[in-house]
């Protein structure tokens, strides 16, 4: 059952399964903004880091080991945190998933995430910038819980308005069909080459 992957998975890590889980970002990129992320967190008065687990899957650092060494000090000063450092795949992606209570998705653009569906469809509070294009997330009923400022996610994290439903998993269900996607694909298509591009 999901409860007894998601402790199984926690302390494995080394980390209280008792506690919430924010999930940071999805890899090690800077591109990610895990230090806004971060330095959002800690100075906070509004929530106490105590009572969470900060993980931060950071299989690979695309900007180098100088970044891999912001993000070590940046998470300096939090009780609870892990950098997943590990490549994760198959049970593990899935436990990551599975363990996920907020994802806090903030990178600097992005189109289509896939780690945000997932997270999504496994029973995340999704917390993503308002600046990201995800229009589509709105027109298929996929709720997402918007941030104009980083400063604004601890109080984010305290609201407990959303929760993920059946109804939402079915969304993303029906969201991602295959013929849907299709027929998203032939509309942009047809919309460019009408405008003669």
């Amino acid at each position: 059952d999901v409860v007894s992957v998601r402790r199984r998975f926690i302390s494995g890590l080394g980390m209280d399964p008792d506690k919430k889980n924010l999930v940071v970002g999805h890899n090690g990129s800077r591109f990610n903004n895990h230090l806004y992320i971060l330095n959002a967190l800690k100075k906070s008065a509004l929530i106490d880091l105590k009572e969470y687990n900060v993980l931060i899957p950071v299989a690979y650092f695309p900007d180098g080991p100088e970044y891999k060494r912001e993000i070590l000090a940046a998470i300096d000063g939090i009780p609870n945190v892990c950098l997943i450092e590990k490549l994760l795949f198959g049970d593990e992606f899935a436990a990551l998933r599975l363990s996920t209570d907020f994802f806090l998705h903030l990178p600097q653009s992005d189109a289509m995430s896939a780690t945000l569906i997932e997270s999504i469809y496994a029973g995340a509070v999704p917390i993503v910038g308002s600046w990201l294009p995800y229009g589509n997330f709105d027109r298929f009923g996929l709720p997402l819980v918007r941030v104009d400022d980083f400063s604004e996610i601890p109080e984010k994290i305290l609201d407990p308005q959303y929760k993920c439903s059946r109804q939402i998993r079915d969304n993303i269900n029906r969201f991602l069909r295959s013929e849907n996607v299709l027929d998203q694909w032939i509309e942009i298509y047809n919309s460019r080459v009408d405008e003669g591009r």
